[in-house]
């Protein structure tokens, strides 16, 4: 029998490192946009994520601190890691081709596991689980969930920070769902986005997972832990609204009010990880570290280790496809535009005229994928004005919540409620559309309605106008996959279809009931002297 040659240590070193090596220059190359975002997330000025450069960081400190319980096993190839790099191809394409980070997220920790599972074997996976997970700390949520999230955590500090003004004697209240009102406080205290305390909440669970994964200590202390955090943000940030109110109290200037906010973040954090670390001392959960007394040497395994490493071949193939697929996926934000014929919208009439406005920079660069029109009407009767902001688009990223950005500019929603068009020209039908009593910096008032639309289908909310929209995207998936001998009548009808979004301001000008009744009246008038409404 003819003896195998003995195997050089670097051909040793590129049989075992060559699958890794593939693995990282696909995730590298294939997800460069994603951690492009990630960075730029990370560094947005009153974005929520600012702690999410370190995640890396820590979960290579979690993988490090379990190095004893490393040393104990050997790497065990196994092909079952490929049940997951496998699924994320679709996701990575689907996401990638609709603008879904959130797809092309869950398809990033399908393709981490499945690598770490294929190429290191389960044992080793069971180890490096949870710091896996935890990476997840450092993807931003999708939009919807995001703002949906605020606006509710928004509204529960608003109003705990009122009681807590009360208690201590200064009598306030809750005007809308964000601003309190007093008569010791020099203006309205306004909870704007920054102030909501969600960042507060997600930075509390991020560092809080990894406090509670590194304790010595029953589950049942450790998930008491972890869902004491989440009613701690919230009250800390209360506290911290309270407090912003009472630097206008003490002080008397709205300035005061503004500084102490500039910092309070950084004290309500302290203030949380002091309380956080107290409960956990007197829970008798403070012993930090592993356990880590390795009491068994690696198992020995009958087979050759280049056989074992052969099984790394199906999940590297699964990776290389995946690669090949990815490189030629076409985004839709590059090649959706969207576009609406101008000539089809009415310049005036009745009393009426018109001026087009220059769209601000900053948003026209946000909403880059859409073609946007602002437009302001002017009564010639008593030079009354109402503000019209239209976009058609064809991704979701095109539409931003109201509920975002109206507060993250610096103006306050007061009020929120669903209202109904009725519409009769130029054919019947019926708006679902969101009114909102504003704010702004000068203290004026004023009233905005709005909706998205799709043909004839409204929707008064941006996470309702997303949820279709990505609904819509799958039906065309089915369909390309389904009818393939109609593949150019589909592209036609997906190149052809468009989302608008119609958004009218008004100044407060009487009572709030006749404001409101002269903006509907206004918004019915226009669309009834377009003729193809909902299709330009």
């Amino acid at each position: 029998m003819k003896k195998r040659p003995k195997e050089t240590a670097f051909a040793k070193t590129m049989r075992v490192g060559l699958p890794w090596i593939i693995a990282v220059l696909v995730i590298a190359l294939l997800y460069r946009d994603q951690f492009s975002f990630y960075w730029q997330d990370w560094n947005r000025k009153y974005g929520y994520y600012s702690h999410g450069m370190l995640v890396p960081l820590i979960s290579a400190y979690m993988i490090w601190a379990n190095r004893k319980r490393l040393r104990v096993h050997e790497m065990l190839p196994t092909w079952l890691g490929t049940l997951l790099i496998l699924p994320a191809i679709p996701l990575y394409i689907f996401g990638t081709w609709t603008g879904s980070g959130f797809l092309v997220d869950a398809s990033l920790m399908l393709v981490i596991f499945g690598c770490v599972w294929s190429f290191c074997g389960s044992k080793i996976m069971r180890i490096l689980a949870f710091p896996i997970i935890y990476l997840v700390f450092m993807m931003p949520l999708p939009g919807t969930v995001l703002d949906e999230a605020t606006m509710r955590i928004q509204g529960q500090s608003t109003h705990l920070a009122s009681i807590i003004l009360n208690i201590s004697g200064y009598s306030s209240q809750v005007i809308g769902a964000n601003e309190i009102h007093s008569s010791y406080l020099p203006g309205p205290l306004v909870v704007g986005v920054a102030c909501s305390g969600f960042k507060l909440l997600i930075s509390l669970i991020t560092f809080t997972a990894f406090f509670v994964y590194m304790l010595q200590a029953p589950a049942w202390k450790k998930a008491v832990l972890v869902a004491f955090a989440i009613p701690l943000s919230v009250f800390i940030n209360s506290l911290r609204i309270a407090m912003i109110g009472y630097a206008g109290i003490w002080v008397g200037t709205m300035d005061a009010m503004h500084e102490f906010h500039d910092y309070s973040g950084y004290l309500g954090l302290i203030m949380c990880f002091v309380i956080l670390f107290g409960f956990a001392k007197l829970i008798k959960a403070s012993e930090f570290g592993f356990n880590d007394k390795p009491t068994q040497s690696k198992e020995a395994h009958s087979g050759s280790t280049r056989s074992k490493t052969g099984i790394c071949a199906l999940p590297t193939a699964a990776l290389l496809v995946m690669f090949v697929f990815g490189m030629f996926i076409t985004p839709l934000e590059v090649t959706a535009k969207g576009q609406l014929t101008r000539s089809n919208i009415s310049n005036g009439f009745e009393e009426w005229s018109s001026q087009d406005l220059s769209v601000n920079s900053r948003v026209a660069k946000e909403l880059n994928t859409a073609d946007l029109l602002q437009r302001v009407f002017t009564s010639e009767d008593d030079g009354r004005q109402i503000e019209l902001f239209m976009e058609a688009a064809r991704d979701t990223d095109a539409f931003h919540n109201p509920m975002m950005c109206i507060p993250g500019s610096g103006s306050g929603i007061s009020d929120r409620r669903m209202i109904r068009l009725d519409i009769k020209k130029p054919r019947p039908m019926k708006i679902n559309a969101s009114l909102l009593k504003v704010c702004n910096a000068n203290g004026q008032e004023g009233y905005i309605i709005y909706w998205y639309m799709i043909g004839t289908n409204t929707f008064p909310t941006t996470s309702d106008i997303r949820s279709y929209m990505r609904i819509l995207q799958m039906k065309d998936i089915y369909s390309a996959i389904t009818m393939f001998s109609r593949r150019d009548s589909l592209r036609r009808e997906m190149q052809e279809r468009q989302a608008y979004w119609y958004r009218f301001y008004t100044g407060s000008f009487d009572s709030e009931e006749t404001d409101i009744a002269f903006l509907k009246s206004f918004i019915i008038k226009l669309i009834g002297r377009n003729p193809s409404f909902g299709e330009n």
